[in-house]
């Protein structure tokens, strides 16, 4: 067994030159003929381990596991030396043990660094949801204004929330209070308890052949919105007009004219206008020709015999012979009879209802019941607003013998409607 020797510089004799040490210095270990020496002071070294294994030797200053016990060992070369003599200090009762709740002692299972222990149940590490304070671990509390904490083992701080009111979202582990939005501004993005509330500005006014559908909800609400305006379709027209803020309203257009009507205007089937009758009972109209500015008129004035003959009859002048009444016939549903405004006469066909025979007035007692006196009037399947003028008690109609020019005479005709004449066809006018 090898010689070794242990000088304390506080008195024990030792054959080595004394060492100097300075505050924080290791005790020394080294050899002199086949000894091994080990110096050391009481007050800078209260505990110690030296190690001696081959020829290295080295010390460190607080013992790794039993500091507290103040033990100085030597270890040779995996024999033991307690330097503390009976002290125990070196035992069980000298190292820095226990436990520690919701972590682990410095060091755990390490036993190189338990020295750095200086307590007992001194934690090194604590549980999620916990911090260390004075070596021991606490629990992260505190309170979570607007909402609740987190589970305790999903803390890292205090005053950790989890969870909010509504309300409120969950912002860098606190609540506050979602944003509100303001003037020309709507809800872009909605909010929850971990999501603020975006707002966006509100799209302009609805433009061109659009409404609006929603207004801008200046606020937490919608943007504005806009549709295309309706159109309305066949046998509708515009019943209400549309701007910006309103849709087009369409209606289901009004029937055809009765007997005692004459259309004014057509359904629009579209975005048009509704169908206008006007009763022409008593009044005065211009009877049209349908594809010229000529009109029936009295040749020569309203008088007995008069030919019925196309003339310009320019409205200013107010030519009575130009101008005629429907009178309602007291006998026959539905028929007229068709009296000139200058006298009590009334356009007949002379010499009876037959075909060629010409218009010309005549006093037409309605008490007779002539059917060469009275008219129906039939709307035209080809042009909007014109009228067939039909002679009671036959399928002969009013045309313009020859086509429609200035003097052409007013003659009965089949005048088939599959043709389309325009001489046989009237647009009846107001004066």
């Amino acid at each position: 067994m090898r010689l070794f020797a242990l000088a304390s510089l506080a008195g024990l004799a030792a054959a080595a030159p004394a060492t100097v040490f300075q505050q924080g210095d290791a005790p020394t270990c080294t050899r002199s003929n086949g000894r091994t020496i080990v110096h050391f002071t009481d007050n800078m070294h209260p505990s110690f381990k030296c190690t001696h294994t081959g020829s290295t030797c080295s010390c460190v200053s607080n013992h790794p596991t039993h500091h507290k016990g103040g033990c100085r060992e030597f270890d040779h070369n995996g024999k033991n030396l307690n330097l503390n003599g009976s002290s125990g200090g070196c035992t069980d009762a000298g190292a820095y043990m226990g436990t520690c709740a919701n972590g682990s002692l410095l060091g755990g299972d390490n036993v190189a660094v338990h020295a750095a222990r200086t307590q007992d149940n001194h934690c090194g590490a604590c549980d999620a949801g916990y911090t260390l304070v004075n070596k021991a671990c606490q629990p992260f509390a505190g309170a979570c204004t607007n909402g609740a904490l987190t589970t305790q083992a999903s803390r890292d701080q205090h005053n950790h929330c989890g969870s909010c009111s509504n309300g409120y979202f969950l912002n860098n582990k606190s609540c506050t209070a979602w944003t509100n939005c303001g003037s020309n501004q709507y809800q872009s993005t909605s909010p929850h308890g971990t999501r603020n509330r975006g707002c966006s500005t509100c799209r302009s006014a609805c433009s061109g052949a659009t409404y609006q559908t929603s207004s801008c909800a200046n606020g937490n609400g919608s943007n504005r919105a806009c549709a295309a305006w309706t159109n309305c379709g066949w046998n509708q027209y515009q019943s209400t007009s549309p701007h910006s803020t309103r849709n087009r309203g369409c209606s289901t257009c009004r029937g055809s004219c009765s007997a005692n009507e004459y259309e004014v205007s057509s359904c629009g089937n579209g975005n048009g206008s509704n169908r206008a009758c006007n009763s022409w009972m008593h009044r005065n109209l211009y009877i049209k020709s349908s594809d010229a500015n000529l009109y029936v008129h009295a040749n020569g004035g309203s008088n007995e015999g008069a030919t019925e003959t196309l003339h310009p009859c320019p409205k200013g002048s107010n030519h009575p012979n130009c101008q005629w009444s429907f009178e309602p016939s007291p006998t026959r549903s539905g028929a007229f009879y068709i009296k000139t405004k200058g006298a009590n006469k009334y356009m007949h066909v002379w010499m009876g209802n037959h075909n060629g025979h010409k218009m010309t007035l005549h006093s037409c007692p309605k008490g007779s019941n002539h059917a060469n006196c009275q008219w129906y009037l039939e709307q035209s399947p080809t042009r909007s607003g014109m009228y067939y003028i039909r002679s009671a008690a036959t399928s002969l109609y009013l045309h313009s013998s020859g086509g429609t020019h200035t003097g052409a005479t007013q003659t009965l005709h089949s005048c088939p409607k599959g043709s389309n004449h325009p001489n046989c066809q009237w647009a009846l006018q107001r004066w």
